[in-house]
């Protein structure tokens, strides 16, 4: 009986190390996936904003309907092409928004505006909007 108990403590000695074992590992485990998750979500973060609040902006129609001067683009538009002026005034339709609303222009919605205003206007051309600039590189500092 006493092998027979002793055969029991030392099974059940294996049993707890390795649920201590496993729990450790779980645990690290965890910690790494919360711990690419939260960088993850950093990345994002800045990119479901500007999409959010792509979002909560006005459509160009919207916006060039509530001026008489966007009211003349919109008329003019059906000529087929923009102007070089009528491009500066819904340009600065669109910044008067964003800055009579407190919102910073960042590059996803500068480049989430352009293929808006490609929308509206088929003739135009997204690089007249908007143009990518070359991401920096982190090794140059």
């Amino acid at each position: 009986m006493l092998m027979f108990s002793k055969s029991i403590e030392n099974n059940q000695n294996a049993l707890n190390t390795c649920n201590k074992n496993a729990i450790q590992e779980t645990n690290t485990c965890e910690n790494s996936s919360k711990r690419k998750l939260h960088e993850l979500d950093e990345e994002d973060a800045s990119t479901s904003q500007d999409t959010f609040l792509l979002e909560t902006i006005p459509s160009i129609e919207d916006l060039l309907q509530r001026s008489k001067t966007g009211r003349v683009i919109l008329c003019g538009s059906k000529i087929k092409e923009l102007t070089g002026s009528m491009r500066n005034k819904l340009c600065n339709i669109i910044i008067t928004y964003m800055q009579d609303n407190n919102l910073v222009m960042t590059n996803e919605i500068a480049k989430g505006i352009s293929k808006r205003i490609v929308k509206l206007f088929p003739s135009e051309a997204e690089g007249t909007y908007f143009i990518e600039g070359k991401k920096k590189d982190p090794q140059s500092g």
